[in-house]
């Protein structure tokens, strides 16, 4: 449904664009194929419905929505405030190339490589794009001006951006590479314009060529250092898309300008893109037959502990996986067993509602309700949630040894069972009031809930025959 709502906005907006720049435009036509496309895009959505609809549910159901760290209405109140320095260098700096302030976990530009604006496909479209004025009808050029000027808005002002993603976020995203495509829309066209007449406006890409160079050398300016050997390749390609696109302007040399730019843009898809695909840190082909990662001394624990006992449990560890750089806490998942670790961006609502009341979360942390760690540094409370075996690798607990037997070690991998396991549903005798709870400690709502059920203080529940706990 998201991914649904983000294609509808581009695919309304792009409608908009198109329409715009019709010399025939009239608002009765637009609004005739524009109420078709709607119609096209509910019926689709409706027929979808099927599998779209319990991913909507989902969503809606997860702390981000209907949850209390919802991020909607600190969003909404900060207005058109601006940015930081770092986050509009960011963004001009990553116009000439993705990996300009580093790739993957090297980048040093704001927010991470994946969520902070990136605008580069190619130097050629930045040198193309102001050609697009050129030649240009009145209604074009207030079109192009509208898009160009919206899309500097909203870097300028995050607020536009948050309204994007219905103020659920701050981060780009797929919206930068929305931006990305009207500019290589207009590129192209500007492109088309100039095969068609024969004339390259000399004086704009000269200025357009000049600004890069300025705009390539500014990052110190806004606190973001660029990688050098990127700048040199894209000083190089600025040079070159400028002659050759000069060349265009002359019938004698126009071929040959051609088939120059159609080289260069295979050579800076290769250089661009090279460092990403083969400078990056991957899985290797041995690693599949080494005891590491995934495949560690974990899944010969794992398959011991299903061989030995067929019923419903949870299974925990005192150790992350060693196969990214932040915490791997999704290992259940990929190594199919039931943990209680979890990243996800839309946890289920009542989830991630347990754990902050334990204390595990705390309050208003968008953060944490998306990398919950649940019970892993909480012995007690594993007891509650249906623990029953542990596997520990180095040091262990005092605590942890106390509470569970040790079976057998596999590797560096020993399993230990509870002494004290719970089954997934039990029955109390005693209850205890919500604001009794809130003000224990955590170890102490720990022990709470292994004696007494706790009454919510909205919702309140048949308490006859229970003894009530204080």
């Amino acid at each position: 449904p998201v991914d649904l709502l983000i294609s509808g906005i581009f695919l309304g907006l792009y409608f908009i664009f198109r329409t715009a720049l019709d010399e025939d435009f009239s608002f009765k036509k637009t609004a005739i194929t524009g109420g078709k496309l709607i119609g096209l895009a509910m019926l689709g959505f409706g027929l979808s419905a099927v599998f779209s609809f319990s991913t909507l549910h989902q969503v809606v159901n997860s702390p981000r929505v209907m949850g209390n760290v919802s991020l909607f209405d600190n969003l909404f109140s900060l207005g058109l405030q601006t940015e930081s320095k770092v986050h509009y260098g960011t963004a001009l700096m990553r116009l000439f190339s993705s990996d300009m302030l580093g790739t993957g976990s090297d980048f040093s530009g704001w927010g991470n490589y994946l969520e902070a604006p990136v605008f580069y496909s190619s130097i050629l479209v930045l040198l193309l794009l102001p050609q697009v004025f050129t030649g240009a009808t009145k209604r074009a050029k207030i079109v192009y001006s509208i898009t160009i000027g919206f899309a500097f808005l909203t870097v300028i002002f995050p607020f536009f951006r948050y309204a994007f993603w219905l103020f659920s976020g701050d981060y780009f995203r797929f919206y930068s590479f929305g931006i990305m495509l009207f500019f290589i829309i207009m590129a192209l066209r500007a492109f088309q314009s100039i095969l068609q007449s024969g004339k390259v406006n000399l004086i704009v890409l000269a200025v357009t060529a000049m600004i890069l160079f300025i705009a390539l050398h500014s990052g110190s300016a806004f606190n973001v250092r660029a990688v050098d050997k990127t700048i040199k390749t894209v000083l190089w390609l600025i040079i070159l898309y400028g002659s050759f696109i000069a060349m265009l302007n002359f019938p004698k040399t126009r071929m040959a300008g051609l088939i120059l730019i159609g080289t260069t843009l295979l050579f800076e898809v290769g250089i661009m893109s090279g460092k990403t695909v083969n400078n990056r840190i991957a899985v290797k082909s041995e690693e599949f037959s080494q005891k590491t990662g995934y495949n560690d001394y974990s899944v010969e624990a794992l398959s011991f502990i299903k061989s030995k006992d067929k019923g419903f449990y949870r299974i925990t560890k005192n150790y992350m996986t060693d196969v990214a750089i932040h915490m791997a806490i999704n290992d259940a998942k990929v190594q199919n067993y039931y943990g209680g670790t979890n990243y996800y961006s839309f946890n289920q609502l009542q989830y991630i509602r347990f754990f902050q009341e334990t204390g595990v979360i705390q309050p208003g942390s968008e953060t944490d309700t998306r990398w919950c760690l649940g019970y892993l540094n909480r012995p007690l409370l594993q007891l509650i949630c249906n623990v029953k075996y542990v596997l520990t690798k180095a040091q262990v607990d005092p605590l942890l040894r106390i509470m569970n037997d040790s079976l057998t070690t596999f590797g560096d991998v020993s399993v230990r069972k509870s002494k004290f396991s719970m089954p997934l549903g039990v029955t109390y005798s005693s209850y205890m009031n919500h604001d009794d709870f809130k003000k224990l400690s955590p170890t102490g709502k720990d022990i709470a809930l292994m004696k007494c059920v706790i009454q919510d203080s909205v919702e309140k529940m048949n308490t006859g025959g229970l003894t009530e706990i204080k």
